[in-house]
């Protein structure tokens, strides 16, 4: 009997790792912290196996010759911790409370963020600032998620205009979500668009200044690309074989980004240092992406490599005779006659 019960009690406690694993999905989702009934299930879920081994003892049996109870303290041991690093009890409490467990709650003594008071703030000026909930104020303090942000200050903190929540700045200096933007000026602090901001002396991307831009001529183009009078920039790099930034420009295939100038055309490398690599030879009227990481223009075929960061001029090989087809015997993703590309590397010839 004793060894069927051991059986039993196992198949009852095979499940038990797997829901701890899943259950960050269960805490995760929406409306679990304010839900008294959530909370409990998920508790009771966490502490079966200590009910399953109060059984077993109670009924006189050992689990595999050990005593169940040395089991109910160790499974009582990691469920207190597991609902702890959790923030279960806490959430318990702020419902018992009428506090909210999600996003502000504000009372007459106190301020919560996700049910978690906030040091020092004063309920009577506190406001969430607006397209974000990392960044909020009173009259005294500016808070980054749960922490006053001690240079801050509140009165002029607020969101960049056009920023869309990205920047945000006060008299002195200006802010993202990573925290403060380091030699920034908060009074001439702009957004510029499609990620870049500016103040007097300097263009920022994200956190990041871009290499020697100015701010003065600095226009933002799509896809993480702007140009000011002299030079083009990806994110914050500055790319230095640009030909003529006069007639730069961005051209769009579906969605692929690439650059060209009247001579030239450029592939993208967004994580380079060297963002903008020229593809040799090519002609940027005829120019086009055919798909597979493989380009053509009137005369030439090209495999390029964003992983790789590099440009393949296929040697001997014309647009009309090529061809994209996959052939399973040899991985090859493109043909031209008898010849088998893959990833631009000569596969074998048939």
């Amino acid at each position: 009997m004793n060894y069927a019960v051991n059986i039993l009690a196992t198949i009852f406690l095979v499940p038990w790792p797997a829901i701890v694993i899943m259950s960050p999905m269960m805490i995760a989702a929406r409306g679990f912290s304010d839900s008294k009934s959530s909370i409990l299930t998920a508790i009771l879920f966490f502490s079966y196996p200590i009910f399953l081994f109060l059984l077993i003892k109670l009924f006189g049996f050992k689990f595999y010759g050990t005593e169940p109870l040395a089991w109910v303290l160790g499974f009582s041991v990691v469920v207190l911790i597991i609902i702890q690093l959790y923030g279960l009890p806490r959430m318990l409490y702020n419902i018992c409370n009428d506090i909210s467990n999600e996003g502000y709650h504000i009372t007459t003594e106190k301020v919560y963020k996700n049910g978690i008071p906030l040091k020092d703030a004063d309920p009577d000026t506190f406001t969430a600032i607006e397209g974000t909930l990392f960044y909020s104020k009173d009259s005294n303090y500016v808070y980054a998620d749960y922490k006053i942000i001690e240079s801050a200050h509140a009165p002029s903190f607020e969101v960049v205009e056009g920023s869309n929540g990205l920047y945000y700045k006060d008299k002195n200096n200006a802010y993202t979500q990573w925290g403060i933007i380091d030699n920034s000026d908060g009074e001439s602090f702009e957004w510029v668009g499609h990620n870049y901001a500016k103040d007097k002396n300097n263009v920022y991307f994200d956190q990041y200044v871009v290499d020697n831009a100015d701010p003065n001529s600095f226009e933002a183009l799509e896809s993480y690309i702007g140009r000011d009078d002299h030079s083009v920039f990806v994110r914050y790099y500055k790319a230095n074989n640009i030909k003529d930034i006069a007639r730069f420009e961005l051209i769009h295939f579906k969605d692929e980004f690439f650059a060209k100038d009247e001579q030239y055309v450029y592939a993208i490398f967004y994580n380079s240092s060297n963002p903008l690599e020229i593809f040799p030879e090519a002609d940027p009227a005829t120019f086009k992406p055919i798909g597979e990481y493989y380009a053509v223009d009137d005369s030439h075929v090209y495999h390029y490599s964003y992983y790789r960061g590099h440009i393949k001029l296929l040697e001997g090989v014309k647009p009309e005779n090529f061809k994209l087809e996959y052939d399973p015997e040899t991985g090859a993703d493109a043909k031209s006659h008898n010849k088998l590309f893959r990833q631009g590397d000569l596969v074998t010839t048939k």
